[in-house]
């Protein structure tokens, strides 16, 4: 997620059950406020790939619809109040 104001980066990872705890510069307070919200699949890219292709993408990566990939393309946002936050969604193409 980037939070719209600084674009500053929180991060969380999902579990086998798909609950995830984000974190924001290593620790646990995350910036109140709007974000932009993508999800990045699992796999590792080569580090000789530039661009992400049909030949080069992942297989696992194809879990993740690919609008998701890039936080400018998800159209997926979420507003982040003051204590705790459950965010729940539905990835569809």
């Amino acid at each position: 997620m980037l939070h719209k104001r600084t674009g500053i980066p929180a991060v969380g990872i999902t579990d086998s059950t798909g609950k995830f705890t984000m974190t924001m510069r290593d620790g646990p307070d995350v910036l109140v406020g709007d974000y932009v919200v993508n999800i990045r699949p699992p796999g590792e890219i080569d580090d000789d790939v530039l661009k992400i292709t049909p030949e080069t993408v992942p297989p696992e990566w194809n879990m993740v619809p690919r609008k998701y990939w890039n936080p400018m393309t998800s159209n997926e946002t979420y507003s982040v109040s003051s204590g705790s936050n459950v965010y729940e969604f539905t990835l569809s193409e």
